[in-house]
């Protein structure tokens, strides 16, 4: 009799080493033996996958000679699908990154954001060395704009990382935005600049010819 069952995957890594590329969590394995000494298998096994002698660089595991699991006796394995996983190892290296800041909402009219700053200005990550150098910055969780008139603090702002292999260190910043109420622009009349004058007196979307003085 033969059963397919779901194979949960174990990765046991080097020291100081990640699997940085995605891969399958489990696999589908194929058993053979009799009704009753399957009917002892449950529905999901777990099988170790002993990395500890690997080093960085892409490999290809073949579960048929790395994959370790506990099976009832007269129970075979006849294969797993798929057969082999590709894996890229990488050094775990840490990094810095700036911050960014993330708003929603918006300011009463009137008002505009002249400035941001984060404290820490920039967050420690710890990841694969390739994930690390294509990060360029991080970001926060949402800030709202909404009903904001005056600069405002925030403490303990979370910060966040779109990459499940990246783990950052400092997960939080304190922040400071800056609001201004607008003020008004007001033309300045000087000697032969009277198409300029005109010009800013009319809309951006009426066409504007230079003055001809005759």
């Amino acid at each position: 009799v033969r059963q397919r069952t779901t194979l949960q995957l174990h990765f046991i890594r080097p020291p100081g080493i990640e699997i940085s590329n995605d891969v399958p969590s489990s696999v589908e394995v194929m058993l053979q033996g009799s009704q009753s000494r399957l009917a002892s298998v449950g529905p999901t096994l777990v099988a170790t996958i002993d990395l500890t002698n690997q080093k960085a660089g892409e490999r290809v595991v073949r579960l048929h000679e790395k994959a370790q699991l506990t099976l009832p006796p007269d129970v075979n394995i006849e294969g797993f699908r798929p057969a082999s996983i590709a894996l890229k190892l990488e050094p775990i290296v840490e990094a810095v990154a700036e911050v960014e800041v993330k708003f929603d909402g918006k300011l009463p009219d009137g008002y505009e954001v002249v400035s941001v700053t984060t404290s820490p200005a920039k967050v420690k990550l710890r990841g694969p060395s390739d994930r690390l150098s294509a990060l360029q910055k991080v970001v926060t969780e949402s800030v709202s704009l909404d009903d904001r008139k005056e600069s405002f603090n925030v403490a303990n702002v979370a910060v966040i990382v779109g990459d499940t292999k990246v783990e950052v260190i400092d997960p939080n910043v304190d922040l400071h935005v800056e609001i201004i109420k607008k003020t008004g622009t007001q033309n300045v009349h000087t000697p032969g600049n009277e198409a300029a004058l005109i010009a800013g007196l009319i809309p951006d979307s009426v066409l504007v010819y230079p003055l001809t003085l005759r």
